[in-house]
């Protein structure tokens, strides 16, 4: 028999994701493993399972996220851009076809430059803002009109042992070539691997933190090589 009042619906599930993130589906898992597998093999997008878990973790506002030009050696498949931000509910920009930015928010990608027609100093100082990059590293990188950082050459690096300079690699912005910028870059980076170490233990995800130290022993050996 029916009842004469209606029934209770229950709320919808919300299919969100909360930042900073805590835990892994083993759908995300597994996603994110074959993330950090496949990017391996993609020497100029390297870091971007170290960017995109900082992005989770709520330690970066927003990321580049590209798919490989490539075929992986692998047998995994890559992972498109589509597929990463569907997975972990970012919001996100297309920049072309196989790039994308990706934030927690969508009011951080209003931040993004309208125009690179003309990629000027507003431009970038805008760009650099809307990534979080430090105020004078932006300057820094307008007044060297570069987007390497190139260590050789540099009067900076003998103030720093090799071991310290190379927790730079888990910086994605090029330091100020000095000893301030250099070691605000060293600090952060060093936040920034601890950061990883922790969220790899909560997200039952060992292979980020072995992608780490390989990304570290990488830079160590670039430049003791120096």
């Amino acid at each position: 028999m029916s009842s004469a009042y209606p029934q209770r619906l229950d709320p919808p599930i919300d299919h969100s994701t909360t930042f900073p993130l805590e835990t892994m589906t083993k759908g995300q898992r597994d996603v994110y493993q074959r993330f950090i597998t496949v990017r391996r093999e993609d020497r100029f997008n390297v870091h971007q399972p170290i960017w995109l878990a900082l992005v989770l973790t709520r330690d970066r506002p927003a990321t580049q996220l590209s798919t490989l030009e490539t075929p992986p050696k692998s047998d995994l498949p890559d992972v498109t851009t589509t597929e990463l931000v569907e997975t972990f509910d970012l919001q996100y920009q297309r920049l072309r076809d196989d790039l994308i930015i990706a934030s927690r928010t969508q009011w951080r990608l209003d931040m993004l430059p309208t125009s690179d027609i003309e990629a000027n100093n507003a431009f970038h100082r805008r760009y650099g803002c809307m990534f979080g990059y430090p105020r004078s590293d932006v300057e820094k990188f307008i007044e060297n009109d570069t987007v390497t950082c190139d260590w050789e050459g540099s009067s900076s690096l003998d103030s720093f042992d090799t071991k310290e300079l190379a927790y730079t690699t888990f910086v994605p912005y090029q330091p100020a070539d000095s000893v301030n910028g250099i070691g605000r870059a060293i600090t952060a980076g060093k936040e920034n691997r601890q950061t990883i170490a922790e969220c790899a233990d909560r997200w039952n995800l060992p292979a980020l933190d072995s992608y780490a130290n390989l990304l570290y022993y990488d830079e160590l050996t670039t430049l003791t090589l120096l």
